[in-house]
């Protein structure tokens, strides 16, 4: 019935990964192409390189911070408190 129509068209329909936007298993290619160049698709694929690359930057950077801000032991959080 209803929901057996319901189920078959939830199935027909994918996620795009970059910018969320949804699409039919019916849309053809053209119309996939148009997605991939338009602008939402576009500025969202923009912000998770940007992401990456600052993680990446982030990531290059830390080592000399964290050998200046983390304690050499951890000796004070294993002693009991009264």
């Amino acid at each position: 019935g209803a929901l057996k129509e319901l189920w078959d068209k939830e199935k027909k329909q994918t996620v795009c990964v970059i910018c969320g936007a949804i699409s039919q298993s019916t849309d053809d290619q053209s119309r996939l192409m148009n997605h991939m160049d338009g602008k939402q698709h576009k500025g969202f694929l923009k912000i998770r390189v940007t992401i990456n690359e600052l993680k990446e930057y982030i990531e290059a950077a830390r080592p000399t911070q964290a050998k200046e801000s983390e304690p050499s032991d951890n000796k004070d959080r294993d002693r009991e408190r009264s």
